[in-house]
């Protein structure tokens, strides 16, 4: 996908994400920077990768991430998460992936 890593993310696979950093795709702006829709785009990336079987689950993992990336940008300082909270819904996500993972390996090879 584009050679996109936890850690960086090329500028042309973002402008096209979110249509060209469109206001419609936008979902907040904070402090920090903004937050746009990019989820049914990512959806629609993933669903294009020949033999990609984790959809749902990596989909599920960008919600995620939006939700707590409108948090971070929020106005309010104090409204903010911590990182404590930011790394605890993280680990939530990462445990229900774990949970799915065995579930359809138990019912694919049951």
């Amino acid at each position: 996908m584009d050679n996109v890593d936890q850690k960086h993310m090329p500028h042309k696979l973002l402008y096209e994400i979110t249509d060209g950093f469109s206001e419609k795709r936008l979902l907040g702006r904070g402090a920090f920077g903004a937050v746009y829709k990019v989820q049914k785009k990512w959806r629609k990336r993933l669903r294009a990768i020949p033999g990609y079987t984790s959809l749902e689950v990596d989909c599920q993992q960008v919600k995620k991430c939006m939700e707590i990336a409108l948090k971070c940008i929020d106005n309010e300082k104090q409204r903010r998460p911590d990182i404590e909270y930011i790394v605890e819904q993280l680990t939530e996500v990462h445990s229900f992936i774990s949970a799915m993972s065995v579930l359809f390996s138990d019912i694919q090879f049951g």
